[in-house]
């Protein structure tokens, strides 16, 4: 008889005289019993908290087989993040009046509230039309592999705060109203709609909106449009094939991808077996757009929106529209003449350059073999600070200051955040072996990090000690930090952490990107400033 069987006929007192039907009928009576207690206890039907930064959880490791269905179907819908859009015609208004400046006075005119309200819609992906129907949906939905009740607020990110703020959605509508009455006026926010109830905090993109009084409303088009830019990795490997075991990974390394909120990264070609994405152990090897990316990290940075039509060159006289305005206030306003170059375009592959076809090492996506390397948007030009000639970038004191120079005047009406500097780390290049024992040469790898984060992890080498630099190291020192970066030990390298060096990105095979003078420091630019 089997063993548990035994165990349970030689227990001592009225067990010991039970027969084999006995013991079959009261485990088939305490089987429902336990099926309930191994279900409510399956860490698989709860929601998975994520970490900001990863260094290769949920499958994220290097090679290895994947677990998955053959499909890579997933286990369940899950609610998708980015995958709704705000339309631009949103205004809020108070007492008849616009409380934003976005051209809001007509629609305000019939609109007399006695709060300041914001008035939005949304457009929907296919994805979320599909299996929600709408934001209200998208909002409550209860779904298998999140947390109980879910539910949306407004978020509002300023640069250095956040704030949530209480939302009105209508039951099957696409439309939203929230008091806003705790955003301070003449300061920039960044708004989205997350669902945090459940947990999962997926969120709509991104839209931007500035208080005013009523009669600044129409006085200025505002400043520019912020756009989050998120970061992901992708896993390059070489293989050889065997006719016993099939195919087999000789080496393999990461290489980093950046893309904004309006242009998602393409889903590797079916076929391919040189580089992924995406969460093989979890979703199998063939890809999908709808899949998250590896080590995604949301709003790693902020740049100007490409989307903003002051970028661009409507007139076709080779400036950008931006920076001709700002000629124009100087002249008219301060009788100043001067040739402005304040705004560049920050280009950066947002996925690797790949085919079905590709055999051993693909080329990383930042190379000559993607000759159309897209825009992660636009950033401002590092400035030089004449008595230190030291590089900065400039904050709030800088545009209110009573002795600050009228260009920074005119910045604060057209930007008006704080900005910080954004740097260009590369890790070198690495030898790999394969099986037969050959050696291989991996390119670089090229990663874009903002100086709140760099600031926290960055170290230079004193007599082969991590040592934290002052204002002269940054300048004299090569500067370094490790990656996927430990804000709590930063000098200490762990196994799955690489060595990145800070350089003044003048050898940037991802497009040009210095249109100034490199300060000592090697900053590229600034961007709006997101904080600690």
């Amino acid at each position: 008889m089997p063993k548990e069987e035994k165990v349970l006929l030689n227990q001592g007192g009225s067990m010991g005289h039970w027969d084999r039907k006995s013991v079959a009928l009261l485990l088939l009576l305490f089987m429902p019993l336990m099926l309930t207690a191994c279900l409510n206890n399956d860490e698989r039907l709860k929601a998975r908290p994520s970490s900001k930064f990863s260094s290769g959880s949920e499958g994220d490791e290097l090679p290895g087989t994947p677990t998955a269905d053959a499909t890579g179907t997933p286990d369940a819908m899950v609610r998708p993040s980015d995958a709704i859009y705000v339309d631009k015609g949103f205004c809020s208004c108070l007492k008849g009046k616009a409380d934003i400046i976005n051209n809001c006075n007509n629609y305000c005119a019939g609109k007399n509230v006695d709060a300041p309200t914001l008035y939005g819609q949304v457009t929907l992906s296919p994805e979320v039309e599909l299996n929600f129907g709408s934001l209200a949906a998208w909002c409550t939905q209860e779904i298998s592999t999140e947390k109980i009740n879910p539910s949306c607020k407004l978020e509002a990110y300023d640069g250095f705060e956040t704030k949530y703020l209480e939302l009105t959605i209508p039951p099957g509508s696409n439309s939203f109203t929230a008091n806003i009455n705790v955003l301070d006026k003449y300061k920039t926010y960044v708004l989205a709609i997350v669902e945090s109830g459940s947990g999962s905090n997926a969120r709509t993109q991104s839209f931007q909106v500035r208080r005013v009084d009523p009669e600044d409303a129409t006085a200025s088009e505002g400043p520019l449009w912020i756009s989050p830019v998120h970061m992901y990795s992708c896993i390059y490997r070489a293989s050889t094939v065997d006719q016993t075991v099939g195919r087999v990974i000789d080496g393999a390394y990461r290489d980093y991808y950046f893309y904004p909120d309006h242009t998602l990264p393409p889903a590797m070609p079916w076929g391919q077996t040189t580089v992924y994405c995406q969460n093989i152990t979890r979703y199998g090897e063939e890809d999908r757009i709808e899949y998250p990316r590896m080590e995604l990290i949301e709003n790693i940075l902020n740049v100007w929106s490409e989307k903003d039509l002051r970028f661009y060159d409507i007139d076709q006289d080779k400036k950008l529209d931006i920076n001709k305005y700002i000629e124009t206030r100087l002249f008219k306003e301060y009788d100043l003449t001067a040739d402005i170059k304040i705004f560049a375009e920050l280009p950066w592959p947002n996925a690797p350059t790949v085919t079905a076809s590709s055999n051993g090492t693909p080329a990383s996506g930042g190379s000559s073999s993607n000759p159309t390397v897209p825009r992660l948007g636009f950033y401002m030009t590092p400035w030089i600070n004449p008595t230190t000639k030291r590089g900065y970038c400039p904050t709030q004191s800088d545009y209110n200051s009573p002795i600050s120079n009228p260009v920074f005047k005119v910045l604060r009406e057209v930007v008006g955040v704080d900005t910080e500097a954004f740097y260009y780390g590369v890790h070198a290049s690495e030898q790999l072996m394969d099986r037969a024992g050959n050696r291989y040469s991996t390119p670089e790898v090229r990663m874009l990090i903002r100086e709140s984060l760099l600031k926290q992890i960055w170290f230079y080498l004193d007599n082969g000690r991590p040592t934290e630099p002052d204002s002269n190291a940054v300048e004299t020192k090569t500067i370094m930090y490790h990656w996927p970066p430990d804000v709590n030990s930063p000098y200490v390298r762990t196994s799955s952490q690489k060595l990145f060096t800070i350089t003044d990105g003048q050898s940037n095979a991802s497009g040009s990107m210095r249109t100034s003078v490199s300060p000592t420091d090697k900053r590229i630019g600034c961007i709006p400033s997101l904080g600690q």
